[in-house]
């Protein structure tokens, strides 16, 4: 059996551990499961190898140009079959099922094309009789009619549809996806559990840009954002606490705020760091080690509350609120129409212990309650996928284990990657 495995990459260490997540439960059911992922520039070999994926090629938009036809025409010859199957590479139709791990891909803040576009694989999939579950993950909203129109028609021809958050589930079901079909369950990456790492001898504070809140973020927000990250900074600071500026993707904005913080808080030297990774679990382990962490990358967010480390939370989509209620503290949020004192009184409820430890023991209690309804989602999902469950516990990664529990399945994917 080959599933397909869409939506996950490397680009955006959020997706990147969503992806190493699912790789990683799937392969504990079925060792014999074979996952491969349609692969865009960040999706090297060698980040795909370690972790068994194989390539989907081509992508199914391009399947109907006049490419697309002579590649899959030319995939359809034995030798050639044969060859591309050596070098781990399969044309669309030899997947047996689709696993949807996007984060948040249908909404009106992409437009149509993104809907349009998977609306084409999801309708083959349907057609060959091939199971489509959507992973846990943001919906909505869906007031564009062209992103409505082909959201709905995908949607609805899924078998299994997951979403993350009460808005994102209605937005759905107002579709007209049945509630048989959608359902409501947490985030796959919540029952990844680490081992805190202490990056610093002192304790220290993460602090987590994102550029999505300059580009898809309330126009509020371009005006104030920076100006707000640097003044939790040097709150943090000023406390005698060190400052993380952890990089949670490998965007370029990204990385041009995390500078421009550092720049602005030089005065702090040697208290303020960088901190840039490219593994996604060995960064939720620095999280994990932190006091709190303040920041805008919903799966920072996610690695620090599942560790049972107090975040604040400066988003751009209705994700955010709702994972902080979930985890039961829904009041951790600020947005850009907030006063700039409004963080402050919420990075100093964090930097006292008391509140802090009060805020960590409500954040444990409910990652026990969120882990036991993730198992049940995949539960529905290995028994759609036609998977035999295999009798587990909860999943955990290690740093090490996010390099090599996840094994390539073939012998020659090993020494490809050597």
């Amino acid at each position: 059996m080959m599933i397909e495995l869409f939506g996950g990459n490397f680009q955006n260490f959020g997706a990147q551990l969503m992806l190493q997540t699912t790789v990683h439960r799937l392969r504990t059911e079925d060792t014999s499961l074979r996952l491969a992922m349609e692969t865009g520039k960040a999706d090297t070999f060698a980040r795909r190898a370690p972790l068994g994926l194989e390539a989907v090629y081509p992508p199914e938009h391009k399947c109907g140009s006049v490419r697309g036809r002579v590649v899959c025409g030319a995939f359809r010859l034995p030798k050639v079959a044969r060859l591309i199957d050596r070098l781990g590479i399969h044309p669309p139709r030899r997947m047996s099922g689709l696993v949807d791990l996007s984060g948040y891909r249908l909404g009106d803040k992409w437009g149509p094309r993104p809907a349009e576009q998977l609306l084409k694989k999801v309708r083959r999939y349907q057609e060959e009789g091939k199971p489509v579950v959507f992973l846990p993950q943001m919906f909505g909203p869906f007031e564009q009619p062209r992103v409505a129109a082909a959201s709905a028609d995908l949607l609805q021809r899924a078998d299994l549809v997951f979403a993350r958050d009460e808005d994102s589930l209605a937005a759905v079901r107002d579709l007209g996806v049945s509630d048989q079909t959608s359902l409501l369950a947490p985030d796959l990456t919540i029952s990844c559990a680490v081992q805190p790492i202490a990056l610093r001898q002192r304790p220290y504070v993460c602090l987590v840009p994102n550029e999505r809140l300059l580009d898809r973020g309330q126009a509020a927000w371009k005006e104030v954002y920076l100006d707000r990250l640097v003044r939790a900074a040097e709150r943090v600071l000023r406390s005698g606490r060190e400052l993380v500026v952890l990089l949670h993707s490998r965007d370029s904005g990204d990385r041009r705020l995390g500078l421009e913080i550092l720049k602005r808080c030089e005065a702090f030297a040697p208290a303020v760091s960088l901190c840039d990774h490219d593994d996604p679990v060995y960064l939720k382990g620095v999280i994990a080690g932190s006091e709190f962490l303040v920041g805008s990358r919903f799966h920072a967010i996610v690695a620090a509350l599942s560790s049972g480390v107090p975040a604040v939370a400066l988003g751009w989509a209705h994700k955010y609120p709702m994972l902080l209620r979930d985890f039961g503290t829904p009041d951790l949020i600020h947005g850009p129409n907030d006063t700039p004192q409004h963080l402050d009184g919420l990075v100093d409820r964090l930097i006292d212990p008391n509140e802090s430890a009060q805020v960590s023991s409500v954040l444990n209690a409910k990652r026990e309650i969120l882990v036991g309804r993730s198992e049940a989602t995949w539960r529905k999902t290995l028994e759609c996928l036609g998977v035999t469950p295999a009798e587990s516990a909860e999943p955990v990664l290690s740093e090490l284990e996010s390099r090599q529990a996840c094994p390539p399945t073939d012998e020659r994917w090993r020494r490809k990657s050597a």
